[in-house]
């Protein structure tokens, strides 16, 4: 069944819609995402390839390629992952509210494990990926309201996964990055919107 989790974001719908489409800036609010960009230089079309490289488990990261399937600027995109054991299909749909200078945007997605991954998206994808794609939503608005100097807020406490709501719970590496949870490990695999978001660091 699909996940779905929306917010509002004071920003017009071309601005807010060529943000969250791009891969380029995922890092800055999606949980464990590293780096992002579009195959094609050019706008996205539909069949262009998206490239993320996820998280960190040890000092070792995992490249991840999805395929865009459909795109109606400023209003609906959408990738659908084509590699890996857990591969997410992500739909966006951003609204204009009070004569566009607001914005509603709804990420939704669901999942299909391969292997192994048949078994790690009921017990472990879904269920994390519910947590942390309202705390990945929070931290975009706040990316926004930072840019425009507006006090950020919080994500309610009760969207918080264990680690965000408690760093001393989240154990470093060496290095000084967190180390990975055994959820976190199982969804390396997923584009970054799956793990919610969705699916880098939590700041939304």
């Amino acid at each position: 069944m699909p996940i779905s989790t929306s917010i509002e974001v004071g920003r017009p719908a071309t601005e807010v819609f060529d943000y969250v489409t791009d891969p380029s800036p995922f890092h800055e609010w999606q949980n464990g995402v590293t780096e992002g960009h579009l195959q094609s230089a050019s706008p996205p079309t539909v069949g262009d390839r998206c490239l993320t490289t996820n998280g960190r488990i040890g000092f070792a990261q995992r490249p991840v390629t999805s395929e865009v399937t459909h795109v109606d600027p400023p209003h609906r995109w959408g990738v659908h992952g084509i590699d890996g054991p857990i591969r997410a299909d992500v739909d966006v749909t951003v609204e204009p509210l009070d004569d566009d200078k607001r914005s509603k945007v709804t990420i939704t997605m669901d999942f299909t494990g391969y292997g192994i991954g048949k078994l790690l998206v009921p017990l472990i994808v879904r269920p994390q990926a519910r947590r942390e794609m309202p705390v990945n939503v929070h931290r975009l608005k706040n990316d926004w309201k930072s840019s425009t100097h507006e006090p950020a807020s919080n994500p309610p406490p009760e969207t918080l996964p264990s680690s965000c709501a408690d760093p001393k719970r989240a154990p470093s590496n060496p290095d000084g990055h967190r180390a990975p949870t055994a959820g976190s490990e199982a969804l390396m695999s997923m584009p970054a919107w799956a793990r919610g978001s969705p699916l880098s660091r939590v700041r939304l």
